[in-house]
């Protein structure tokens, strides 16, 4: 691994920190904010939202731009406008400036976020690309997890203006560097896709109709509208005007992106890469981690500290079981992807978060610390290992000129399961247990009641991951000989 390749995924490892920290650092401001404005949690949740917006409903319009100008030119330009937009929130003096400034944040956060893997296919040796995506993941991991304390001692120390002043002098560092490591394109061979960092440059976008302007703003819409419903539907009420209103723009645009791109000469999503079986058990099986993993890390602080009378002290320190793991394993992790192949890995992590998942139905009153302990670590080391080599596979099984367009699919599948994960978690919790949502008037018997059910349908769903994972590892005997031929 040359100088060079390691300050590529530095650059990349750092951008990634920075978008998950701003994440969590973000909503340990939300008290600090609702003083500030004095407004109620309401009105600051739009600063959550407007981010969560922009980010979902632009992932796939800058995986395409990646394929049509080259997986740099999104990249960083993204890493610019995150670093402009953090300005504008640290110095907002009205709400109002800093929700819209969030969701130029999040129009960042989502450049980046379609084009980082594209980056790793383009810009790297494929015999270093999954321990790339292994130090990327970690990094990432760190960022999620350090968001809490570190913005909880900003806001302590200083004022919450600078939680998001402190993403300038990293994204101006990152862009130096990024000046510097993206100069040239990579030499023939260099890459793991004999070196098309753009497919086709901007004259593709003059041969052939252009780009598809109305697949852009269906696409915006019919996500958006799904995001809104999810995430404000219990807030609002589920059949409120806002919401029935989501609905209807949800099943409306989501049917005219779909006839329109199957139609457009150039559209937002080829569906081709949906028929190929290893970028859709990829798919799959992410689908059914991201949400096990959210919607149960919405609900371990409820059963450990009701069931187990943990403080949540103890409870937080429990939890940094998942990211120390991350740290750890994720670079282990991408090293094996390089030399037993990312598919092999992705197997055995879905079995081990599968294993954790059965583990957790056996939680209950009685559970001693010895089996809490062994079902966190096996959950951690799966997800540890997961991470890293699912997004190697997903991206190696990218046609070459569509790696944007993979790289922005998966993230919006991850996305997808981060949003449902914690609303049908917590709804399963709550048709499993009588009593209301407000854990002053939970008993340890009904929270261990819906911290099972939701337990059960974690194994259910990381059991369907993991079939579709060997499913679409298989090989047919025709492949095998075609391979050895």
């Amino acid at each position: 691994m040359s100088f060079k390749h390691i300050m590529i995924i530095v650059v990349v490892a750092v951008s990634v920190f920075i978008v998950n920290l701003d994440v969590s650092i973000t909503n340990i401001a939300m008290p600090t904010l609702n003083d500030y404005f004095k407004v109620g949690t309401g009105d600051t949740a739009k600063i959550v939202l407007s981010y969560l917006l922009s980010l979902s409903g632009f992932l796939l319009i800058f995986g395409k731009l990646s394929d049509e100008f080259g997986s740099k030119n999104v990249f960083v330009p993204g890493v610019l406008i995150f670093m402009i937009a953090s300005f504008f929130c640290a110095v907002s003096e009205s709400l109002p400036l800093l929700i819209a400034s969030r969701f130029l944040q999040g129009a960042g956060g989502a450049m980046i976020a379609s084009t980082y893997g594209a980056i790793v296919i383009q810009y790297l040796p494929q015999n270093i690309s999954g321990k790339a995506f292994g130090l990327i993941t970690a990094s990432g991991g760190v960022g999620f997890a350090l968001g809490a304390p570190i913005g909880g001692y900003i806001i302590e120390k200083a004022s919450w203006h600078w939680i998001f002043m402190v993403n300038v002098p990293v994204c101006l560092l990152t862009l130096l560097l990024a000046h510097y490591v993206f100069r040239e394109k990579p030499a023939a061979g260099e890459s793991a896709v004999q070196q098309s960092a753009p497919a086709q440059p901007p004259e593709s976008l003059e041969n052939g109709g252009g780009f598809d302007y109305p697949g852009a703003v269906y696409c915006f819409l019919f996500l958006a509208a799904f995001v809104y419903a999810v995430n404000q539907g219990k807030m609002t009420g589920w059949l409120s005007p806002s919401i029935i209103l989501c609905y209807a723009a949800f099943a409306v645009f989501l049917p005219l992106f779909v006839i329109r791109e199957r139609c457009a000469p150039k559209p937002i999503l080829d569906f081709s890469l949906l028929a190929n079986k290893h970028i859709i058990g990829g798919f799959i099986a992410t689908l059914a981690v991201v949400m096990t993993l959210d919607g149960l890390s919405f609900l371990f602080p409820l059963f450990f500290e009701i069931v187990k009378k943990m403080t949540p002290a103890e409870t937080g320190r429990l939890l940094m079981i998942f990211p120390l793991l991350s740290v750890v394993l994720s670079p282990f992790a991408g090293h094996l992807s390089d030399k037993k192949g990312p598919a092999a890995v992705s197997v055995s992590a879905q079995f081990l978060i599968t294993v954790s998942a059965v583990l957790f139905c056996l939680f209950d009153q009685e559970s001693g610390l010895l089996l809490v302990n062994l079902a966190l670590i096996v959950f951690g080391a799966g997800l540890a290992l997961f991470f890293p080599s699912v997004t190697a596979l997903v991206m190696s099984h990218a046609p070459v000129g569509r790696e944007g367009m993979a790289m922005a699919l998966y993230a919006s599948v991850s996305n997808l399961g981060s949003i449902l994960g914690i609303s049908i978690f917590e709804w399963l919790f709550a048709v499993f247990n009588p009593a209301d949502n407000t854990s002053y008037i939970m008993n340890a018997s009904d929270v261990v009641r819906g911290f099972n059910a939701t337990a059960v349908f974690a194994a259910v769903i990381c059991g369907a991951g993991f079939l579709a994972l060997i499913t679409s590892s298989a090989k047919k005997k025709n492949e095998g000989a075609s391979l050895q031929a």
